[in-house]
C-alpha cells in the first residue's frame, strides 16, 4: 500500500485492493492516519460506510468507469472539501487507472460556493439506486422522509430538526450511538436524498421498527414513509445550505417548510388498514398526496410513484430543472 500526499489533509491510496471490500485494508488506512476514505470504482450503488478503525468511507460509483461526468466530479469536490473542512485526513482511491487523473483534479479543487454554478443530479450522470431503478434516479427533487407519527409533528411544528436538535444529545453521543459510523457533524444536519431515491424509506422504516434494515428487509416487509419533497435547485440557494458530497444537500440544524415546502406523499392508509387522517390546515393541506402503498407495493415502486406525483406539484411559475 501507498500513501501520497497530494496536500494539507488529502492523499492518494494505491498499491492495494478495494478497500471497501477488503477491512483490512480499511484498518490499515485508519492506522496511517487516514479519516474518511473515497472510494471511486466499480460498485452497483453509492454507499456510506462506517468500517474497521474508526474510516469514515464513501463508495462512489461512476457511470463511466473510465471517465467521472461532470456532476461526478463535483461529488469528488463536496466530499473532499467537506471533510478537510471538518479537520478529517483524506484518502482517495479509484479502481480506473483511466478515471485517475480527473478523479485527484476534482479531489483537489473547491466545491462552487454560487449555487447556480451547481450541478443537479439526474439518471444520466450518476449512479444512485440502479439496483431498483435500472434507468437511473432522478434528482431533480429532494426528499426526506419519516415515520407516520414523525411526520406529523413536523407539519405540526413547520420544521425538519436534525437529530441534535430533535433530540437535544450532543453530537458526538450521537455519533457514538450510531450504527452507520456517521461523523459527529452529520446529526447537525437534516439531510436529504433524491426524490426518487429508495433510500428515505429505508431509514423511515428502520426508525419506525428501532432497528437497521437492510433494502431486502425494507422491501419485503414494506411500509412507507411520509415523503417531503423540495425542488433541490431551490435548497442550493438555502443560507445553511451544506454540500458533503454523499446528500445532493442538507442543511444546517432545521428546514422550515415554508416558502421550500413542494408535497408530502404520504400512504392512504395505516399498517392496519384504517385510513390515515393528517389534520392539517392549508396550505399544507393542498400540498399532501395520499397514495395506496398497495397499489405501489415496495421501494422501487413506493419511490417512482411518489416522486412523480410530487413532481405534477410544480406550478406553471416554476421550472422543474
Amino acid at each position: 500500500m501507498q500513501i501520497t500526499f497530494l496536500a494539507d489533509n488529502l492523499a492518494v491510496v494505491t498499491d492495494c485492493p478495494h478497500p471497501a471490500r477488503h477491512q483490512a485494508v480499511c484498518g490499515e488506512l485508519a492506522q496511517a492516519g487516514i479519516q474518511s476514505l473515497l472510494v471511486v470504482g466499480d460498485d452497483p450503488t453509492p454507499c456510506p460506510m462506517g468500517l474497521q478503525g474508526g474510516l469514515w468511507c464513501y463508495v462512489l460509483p461512476l457511470v463511466d468507469d473510465g471517465a467521472p461526468s461532470d456532476y461526478e466530479q463535483q461529488v469528488i469536490t463536496d466530499f473532499v472539501s467537506y471533510e478537510r473542512k471538518h479537520g478529517r485526513r483524506v484518502g482517495i482511491w479509484t479502481s480506473s487507472d483511466k478515471a485517475s487523473s480527473l478523479v485527484l483534479e476534482a479531489a483537489c479543487r473547491t466545491s462552487p460556493s454560487d449555487p447556480t454554478n451547481r450541478i443537479l443530479p439526474s439518471a444520466t450522470n450518476s449512479v444512485c439506486c440502479r439496483t431498483y431503478h435500472p434507468d437511473g434516479c432522478d434528482g431533480r427533487l429532494a426528499c426526506h422522509a419519516a415515520p407516520i407519527e414523525a411526520a406529523k409533528q413536523i407539519m405540526a411544528t413547520g420544521l425538519i430538526l436534525s437529530k441534535e436538535r430533535l433530540t437535544g444529545i450532543a453530537t458526538a453521543e450521537l455519533a457514538r450511538a450510531g450504527s452507520w459510523g456517521d461523523p459527529a457533524d452529520y446529526f447537525e444536519y437534516v439531510c436529504l436524498s433524491r426524490g426518487q431515491c429508495v433510500a428515505p424509506d429505508i431509514v423511515a422504516m428502520s426508525r419506525q421498527y428501532l432497528r437497521d434494515l437492510s433494502p431486502q428487509q425494507a422491501d419485503s416487509d414494506f411500509y412507507p414513509g411520509v415523503r417531503f419533497f423540495f425542488q433541490t435547485a431551490q435548497l442550493f440557494r438555502h443560507e445553511r445550505a451544506e454540500f458533503d458530497g454523499i446528500h445532493p444537500v442538507k442543511v444546517r440544524h432545521n428546514l422550515e417548510l415554508m416558502p421550500y415546502l413542494l408535497a408530502v406523499v404520504a400512504p392512504a392508509r395505516l399498517p392496519d388498514g384504517s385510513a390515515l387522517e393528517l389534520n392539517v390546515a392549508t396550505p399544507m393541506a393542498q400540498k399532501i398526496i395520499l397514495l395506496d402503498h398497495h397499489e405501489f407495493m415496495g421501494l422501487s415502486a413506493w419511490s417512482t410513484a411518489a416522486m412523480n406525483h410530487a413532481a405534477r406539484m410544480v406550478g406553471p411559475a416554476d421550472v422543474l430543472l
